[in-house]
């Protein structure tokens, strides 16, 4: 009796005392469990216990679908690194989700038609919730911890948002990281499945025509429910286009040119290096007219650092950088500063576009440094409320990979030591960076239109243009420093994002 009385817990679900064999078999299933009940397996504060119950899950699985497709004559074990291989993922959730029977029933429909056999209570509620699972596009709107985050599907015209209760992927985005993914409800959240691809950026277009367009390229129907059932059934397709996407921007981005004579045949040589092989025919020729235009150009800075501390010199660069992005002709604003974008209705997506991307890459910059530098003043003063989440908790400092990148590649290359910075003016030459040859321009920056202050990065277009026009900056020798430095790389009048 005592024994019996100990395993009694009350269940706010019914309210009442119950037993726990009660508890076990009824729980999230036949009760609403709430997340504030400590035997509730699916409450967040339990992920440790949901994380047991999905290994548990998953092996019973792939032991039911082996057997299965061994009396089909199919596969007879589950391929190396299914986990890791986008195709080995696609192949099993096509057989768990996807594929039906002469009788119309999938995998789980079939196990459910039996009873769930061999799973207890929690197990069958969990495939249950895998059976709801979908293709989306994540947008990461707010990080609540290393373990949440808040998100909405792009694909959602509603866009409704939802609490991703994950460890991996919360880890590994930042504020509008966007990722296509498969993703499934829980009762108090989303948890995402397998492998995530990013979703590359193209010049002044939302996230969701991005998708749209790739996938209605490799020939999904416009239909947007059936656009779903596309998308789950060629998500390699879309990865494979989403790399190629990113791939021929960073080819494009390789077509440096540098006005000096003396550093112009080793731009050419760095460029060359670069051997980015892709299949084109996966790019939307759409895309490829949307290529921007990328200026920089390097000046000093009159103030006198030497009473500052480096990270009071960092806030001050950054800070003035902002401050002359915000007053700065933007050609994918219709040549308006984003102050005044700001005012005028028909460019406000267009300017939230380029806030999320500038609000992510501060982020992820944060993340890599292990800061908190905080821009939400320029949503605040552009009104983009909608757009404006707290920033994520600090985090500890990362790996910069893209300074290690850096270093390997000037490695790689075999180059002199970099010299130390000129006090000398700029010569008459000046970096053109021109990634629309194709289309005939052709631009010149010289030191007459060079700014007083010091941007600390390429004219905002991701950490990969960025550690080219590092490695250009260390062959001319103007550059001080890598990403840290008080003198750098500074924007011109004109802005692409």
């Amino acid at each position: 009796m005592g024994q019996a009385k100990k395993k009694q817990r009350h269940c706010p679900a019914v309210e009442r005392t119950i037993s726990a064999q009660e508890c076990g078999a009824n729980r999230a299933s036949h009760y609403a469990c709430p997340a504030s009940c400590i035997y509730n397996p699916w409450a967040p504060a339990n992920y440790d216990k949901a994380l047991e119950i999905n290994d548990r899950v998953r092996k019973k699985i792939y032991d039911r679908l082996i057997v299965e497709l061994r009396k089909q004559g199919g596969w007879a074990s589950i391929p190396e690194g299914a986990d890791e291989s986008l195709s080995s993922q696609q192949f099993f959730m096509s057989e768990i989700h996807l594929k039906k029977d002469a009788g119309g029933r999938t995998f789980i429909e079939r196990w459910e038609a039996e009873g769930f056999k061999d799973l207890d209570n929690d197990e069958r509620f969990l495939l249950k919730q895998q059976a709801l699972i979908h293709v989306a596009a994540i947008e990461a709107r707010r990080i609540v911890s290393e373990e949440e985050c808040e998100a909405v599907d792009l694909l959602d015209p509603e866009l409704k948002p939802f609490i991703v209760h994950d460890r991996a992927f919360s880890r590994r985005v930042v504020r509008f990281s966007h990722l296509l993914g498969w993703v499934f409800p829980m009762p108090h959240y989303h948890r995402t499945f397998g492998a995530a691809v990013d979703i590359p950026d193209v010049e002044a277009m939302e996230t969701s025509d991005v998708v749209i367009q790739t996938a209605r390229h490799l020939g999904a129907p416009a239909d947007r429910t059936e656009l779903r059932h596309w998308l789950a059934e060629n998500f390699p397709r879309m990865a494979a286009s989403f790399a190629a996407i990113d791939t021929d921007f960073r080819k494009r981005m390789l077509d440096v040119e540098l006005t000096s004579e003396r550093t112009d045949d080793m731009a050419k040589q760095i460029a060359l290096s670069e051997q980015l092989d892709y299949d084109a025919k996966l790019v939307p020729p759409e895309f490829l007219e949307k290529a921007p235009m990328f200026i920089t150009q390097v000046s000093r800075l009159p103030q006198d650092f030497s009473n500052m501390t480096q990270a009071d010199r960092d806030a001050f660069i950054r800070r003035q950088y902002n401050e002359l992005f915000m007053s700065s002709n933007i050609p994918a604003l219709n040549q308006h500063t984003p102050r005044q974008a700001a005012q005028i209705p028909e460019l406000r997506k267009k300017l939230i576009v380029l806030m999320k991307k500038r609000v992510r890459m501060q982020d992820e910059e944060n993340r890599q440094n292990g800061r908190n530098e905080d821009i939400n003043w320029m949503l605040k003063e552009l009104g983009l409320h909608e757009i404006d989440f707290a920033p994520p908790p600090l985090r500890p400092p990362k790996e910069a990979l893209l300074e290690a990148a850096f270093d390997d590649d000037l490695a790689a290359e075999n180059l002199p030591p970099l010299p130390p910075p000129s006090d000398q003016p700029l010569s008459d030459g000046g970096l053109r960076v021109d990634s629309r040859r194709r289309q005939g321009v052709d631009r010149r920056i010289g030191p007459d239109r060079s700014r007083e202050i010091i941007g600390r990065r390429v004219i905002e277009d991701g950490p990969r243009l960025q550690a080219q026009a590092f490695r250009a900056a260390a062959v001319t020798s103007i550059a001080t420093r890598h990403m840290s430095s008080s003198r750098g790389w500074a924007p011109t009048k004109e802005f692409t994002e």
